[in-house]
Formats: C-alpha cells, structure tokens, sequence
C-alpha cells in the first residue's frame, strides 16, 4: 500500500541536518530558524549574522545588497573568503575565477541560515579557511500554503512578498516574489533618489514516486529571476562633513547607479533505497551588472579618490573637493570627472552529486559521503569612464571624452571531490575525517593589450585539504570538541605563479552545553596562514586597472575565542521567554615585514595587526511573547577596526570606531492567520563609520 504521508526533503538542503542534532554536531555550527527570521522580518542579512559568534560583518550601504562576510577573520570584503549555498548549491556569480558576491539572496524570502565553521568546511569549497553559510528557501508544502508579507515605513520603504504552493500526489509546486524597495536614507547634495528597487521570483516543482516504495525517487526544478536597480555609490565623505552630517553624499555621485539582472536553473534527482541517498543537481547562473558610477578626476595630476579623503585639505584639494560637492565649477579639463559604466557579466554552471551511505550497527553508526563536482565559470570585465563637467552643480557629459579602462575575461573550470565520514560510537564519541582535492584550470585574457597569445595566462592547480573533527558526549548535558582542517582560497585567473593561493591550518577546540532551556558554547580556535592573499577591489582604494588583482601578504596567525549563552523558558500558559548572548574576541598578527601595492596591506611589519577586524564583537537579543503578541531586541557592538595594519594605538586617521546598534520589534496577531508588525533598525539613529576605504 502506499504511504503518502511520509516527508521527503532534500537532505543537501541542509548542512547541519535537524534541529535536535545541533548541539552533537562535530565543529562549530549555528542556524537561524524560519520562526526567527519572520520574527524579526529583516531584510538586511548583515542584522541576522549578527547574532552568530565568529562571524564579521562590515556594512557598506545600510541595506546589505552587497554584503561583507568575514568568518574567523577572513577578510570579509566582498564575502569573496566564505562559501556561499543556496540550498546546497554555491549562488556567487563565479565563484573562483571572480568571488566577490555582489549577488545576494533577498533575505525576506530566507526560512533558513545555516553557519558551519571548522573541519566540516572541507565537504563544501572552493572557501575552507572561514567556513560556510547555507541560504536555506522555502519547500514546497504538502497541503495548500500562501502567504503575503507586505509592509511600508520610513525613507518610502515598501515590501510585497508571497508564495503559494500545494502537493498532490506525486506533483508539487511553489511560486515565491518579493518586491523591496526604498527611497534611501542618505542626503544628496541637491536632491535625488538614494534608494534602491530590488525584485526575486522563485519557482519549484516537484514529481516523485511512491513515498513507501523500497526505492523512492525524486526530480525537481527551481527557477529564479532576480533583478535589482540601486542608486548607490562608493565615494564617501571628509571626516569634516561626516560629523557634521553622515548621512550626506556629494553632488559628483548624482549619476551613480547599479543596475543589473540574475536567472537561475536547477534540475534535480534524488533517490533513497535503504541505507543509500543520491543527490544529483546541474545549475546554471547568469548574472550580469553595470555600474555607473563617480571614478574619480581627469588631470593627470589630480588625486586619486582614495589618497585624496585622507588629506581633503591640503593643497590643492580644496578644489577637487569644492567640484565634489558641486560648489565650484570645472575650469577645465584637469578638472572633470571621470563617470564611467563598469559591465561585468557572469556564468556559473555545474554538476554537483553526493552520495550518502548510513550503516548502522549496534554500537557504531557512520554517514558515509562521497561527492563530485564538476563546475565552470566566468566573468567578463568591460569598463569604460567619460568625463563630466561639474556646471552649476549638475555633471554635465564632455563629448568625444571616452575611454575604454579595462576589457578581460577570467575563467575557471574545476574538478571537485570530497569523501567524509561521520562514525559514532555507542551513541558518545563522533569522529568525523574527510578531505577535498581541487583541481582548478584557469585561464585569463587581457583584450587590451592586444590579441597576441602572450596575453593570455592558463594555470592548473591541485590542491589535497584534509582534515578531522572529534566530537564527545561526556555527559547528558555537556559536550567537548575538537578539530583541525586545511584551509584554502582559490587565486584568481591570470595570477600565474606571482601570487600563491591562500593556505592555512587551522585549529578549534571547545565546550557544547545543553540542559533543559539552557545552552551555552565556547570555543577556540586558531587560523595559522602560510600565506594569507587580499583580493583588491574598488571599494577597497584599489585603482580600476588593479581591479581583479590578488597580493600575497605572507604568514599570519588568526586565533580567538567564540561563545554563546542562552537560556528559553515557557511561561505559564502560552507565555515564553528566550535570551542569547554572544561575545567573539580575535587576535591577529602579521608575522612577516613586506611592502604591497595593495592600498589594503601597504607597509607591513611583522606583529602588526589585520585590518578590518575587530577585536570584540558582541551580541545581546531578547525575544518574548504570549498567544497574541510578542516582543524582540538585539544590541549588537562592534569593536574599533583598523584601516591599515599596524601595531599599539590606531591614530584616528587610520581607525574606525566601536558604534552599538539598537533594533527593536513587536507584533500583534489580530487573528490566528494575520499578524500586524513593528519593526524600529537602528532605534537609537546612531551614526557610525564602516570604513576608511
């Protein structure tokens, strides 16, 4: 007879696996659940990692559209360190030969995030020093499910989400859009829109046979159309005018605008027999973007933007700041700006297959896993800059100006493969060995410099990233453990053999306790770098011709400490209360002396300290509630950053300070399927700096 009540999920869903098996899971692992996300309905995904140790998040646009994740102290700029999955599949637009993610899924429509760190990392790649971030969507539902999300509040904020899907029996389907949008909050000098209008539709289907059958198969399909136009910038302020007003932008980046397009295709076969699973999924992602934005000055001998913010009033630079703030007018050439459209168009394809093997005996049971992926991908650089006339403070087009600054194509074709095994003895003592080989042929061509062959760079890389976690119940309630694994960053096309790829050991050690509504975690670790590799990007001061590049910046050692206290009580009737603390401190040391031309690492000595790291950060969240209402807060600090490295007291020039954060929430359901809710980010308005770049 068949049995169609039985529930099949995909198992490559999830990283961490069920909830309940969260405190035995060897390595350091957290999930955010879809009862949290609706709760705090954010649509930042920097506001939800805040609430997980070890992760570093540095802001850039108030909205998070292009998120900066750092795990461990990874460089978080770009999230270009961090392995990033959507159900189980990497979503970057090419995740090795360009891994910065200027894509990032709209977290409204997120029921799940899973934060994997430590030996685990080795199953995913190609990023294994940090670790992993699982973007888990919604499934689709066995009976009839819709729901619509839709909200309005400050700077003309306006959000619609909603989904609708059903199951028969052996067809299913779901359809998911949201539509966020935003005037902005930042003030342009003489008026404009500084917001951003972002769109994701998602569709699944599924066919399926007979959940009860001996051999249960299944094939699905996921679809995604994502698109996004953003008036956002990367120029910033003097420190004068940031005081003064940190919400200002100049009038030189009136015309600037992101505006780019995403689809996405899955097809999936899942089977089951026994103590075998086998996950077989082909993708493909396209992305392409333009950004048109403020460059910086024509004159040969006018400052680049970055050298220029750090001494806006010497020299001559009053001038080119006046131009900026479209005070004074361009007298002429020298004094134009340079506005120009960087094109950039990705793809990202593959064939991912796992499969699982569970034999369970009296006092031993493993899970066997055994995976493949074959993956390509790609990107396309085509940027050009015009001069503008800044004229009454308007920029103002000088025709017959156009330059073409960068045309190149990098691309990777890598084969992947990892085997892991987790064995558990006597249901107590878990070890769980694995290990990863990378293959990676990358190609690079510069069509600037002419169609010569010597122009094009091929390079082939294999890389064997071992590792183990030990995991020990030693009692009910507490739990002890242990891991090291290899750690390993790609580096991009074109590099040959001037830049090495990044490599680490990396070490982490601790304490897991579980009892009734208490948790608590505390772990160690240590990220020991043979050679630690900062990608350069524009918004890190790079110049446009560096864009792309990589710069070794030797030995470094990472290590720090993680935790998390919290405690949940149900009150009395439907009432409940659920407090969690975090606190992650991190030391860093350089431990070579090297001069790069990376504006990021500069002149370094040995024992100075990583930028862009903070020393503490912490995270305080409350949550509370009855049968018809309910509560939330989280505090969040950030600790002081440095800007470059460097040792002892950071000068206020090279610093950026500790700010805390205040968000505030409530809702209030008027009947058992509607809610109303209030949500107040920042409560406190605090302005604060995110960076010196």
């Amino acid at each position: 007879e068949e049995d169609d009540d039985v529930d099949i999920s995909t198992p490559t869903v999830s990283i961490i696996g069920e909830p309940e098996e969260l405190p035995r899971v060897v390595g350091s692992a957290h999930a955010v659940d879809e009862a949290t996300l609706e709760r705090e309905e954010h649509d930042d995904i920097h506001r939800v990692l805040r609430s997980v140790p070890g992760v570093y998040v540095r802001g850039e646009d108030g909205y998070g559209l292009r998120p900066n994740i750092g795990l461990r102290g990874a460089d978080p700029n770009r999230s270009s360190k961090v392995t990033l999955m959507e159900d189980g599949i990497l979503f970057g637009p090419a995740p090795y030969a360009a891994p910065a993610a200027y894509y990032f899924p709209m977290t409204t429509r997120l029921v799940g995030v899973e934060v994997f760190k430590g030996p685990a990392a080795v199953r995913f790649g190609p990023n294994t020093i940090g670790g992993a971030i699982n973007l888990k969507t919604r499934e689709i539902p066995r009976e009839l499910q819709t729901g619509i999300d839709v909200a309005a509040g400050t700077w003309a904020y306006g959000k619609l989400h909603g989904y609708a899907g059903k199951s028969w029996k052996r067809f299913g389907f779901l359809f998911e859009g949201a539509r966020v949008r935003t005037g902005g909050f930042k003030e342009l000098d003489g008026g404009g829109d500084t917001g951003f209008r972002k769109n994701e539709f998602m569709l699944k289907a599924r066919v399926h046979g007979d959940p009860g059958a001996r051999v249960y198969q299944q094939f699905d399909v996921k679809f995604g159309l994502s698109t996004e136009v953003s008036n956002e910038t990367y120029l910033g302020l003097t420190e004068e005018d940031f005081d003064d007003n940190p919400y200002r932008r100049y009038r030189a980046t009136a015309l600037d605008r992101m505006d780019w397009w995403r689809t996405q295709a899955q097809a999936g076969y899942f089977l089951a027999a026994g103590i075998v699973e086998v996950q077989s999924t082909l993708y493909r992602h396209d992305f392409s973007r333009a950004w048109t934005k403020f460059n910086g000055f024509a004159g040969a001998d006018a400052p680049d933007p970055y050298t220029f913010f750090q001494n806006p009033s010497e020299g001559t630079n009053a001038i080119y700041l006046g131009l900026l703030r479209g005070e004074l007018d361009s007298t002429g050439p020298e004094e134009n700006l340079l506005i120009g459209t960087n094109q950039r168009d990705f793809v990202s394809q593959g064939w991912q297959n796992t499969v699982r093997i569970s034999p369970r005996t009296r006092y031993v049971d493993q899970v066997i896993e055994v995976g493949a992926r074959l993956h390509y991908d790609r990107v396309a650089r085509n940027e050009d800059n015009d001069q503008y006339a800044m004229f009454s403070g308007t920029p103002s087009l000088v025709g017959g100006t156009q330059t073409v600054v960068t045309q190149n194509r990098g691309e990777a074709l890598v084969g992947s493969f990892h085997v892991a095994d987790e064995i558990r003895f006597l249901d107590r003592f878990t070890v769980s060995p694995g290990a990863r080989v990378e293959v990676i042929r990358t190609e690079y061509l510069d069509r600037l410099a002419g169609p010569d062959e010597e122009d094009r760079v091929t390079s082939v890389d294999t890389v064997f990233l071992p590792g183990v976690g030990v995991h020990v119940q030693a009692t009910p309630w507490l739990g002890v453990l242990g891991g090291v694994h290899s750690g390993f960053s790609p580096k991009a096309p074109g590099r040959g053999d001037s830049v090495e790829a990044e490599r680490s050991i990396n070490y982490e050690a601790g304490l897991r306790a579980s009892y009734e509504g208490f948790r608590a975690e505390g772990i160690g670790f240590a990220n020991d770098y043979s050679n630690l590799v900062s990608n350069c990007t524009f918004s890190q001061g790079c110049d446009v011709s560096e864009v792309g590049s990589q710069f070794s910046g030797g030995e470094v050692l990472i290590a720090g400490a993680e935790s998390l206290a919290g405690y949940r009580v149900d009150l009395d009737g439907p009432g409940w209360l659920d407090t969690t603390a975090t606190y992650t401190y991190t030391w860093t040391r350089f431990g070579t002396t090297f001069s790069s031309s990376s504006p990021f690492l500069g002149e370094v000595e040995r024992g100075d300290e990583v930028p862009y790291v903070p020393k503490h950060v912490a995270s305080l969240q409350f949550a509370g509630g009855m049968r018809r209402w309910g509560t939330h807060a989280q505090l969040n600090f950030n600790g002081q950053m440095r800007d470059v490295p460097g040792q002892g007291a950071i000068a206020a020039s090279e610093r950026i300070d500790r700010f805390v954060t205040l968000d505030l929430g409530g809702n209030v359901f008027v009947t058992r399927r509607a809610q109303l809710y209030l949500n107040l980010g920042n409560a406190t308005r605090a302005g604060y700096a995110v960076s010196r770049r």
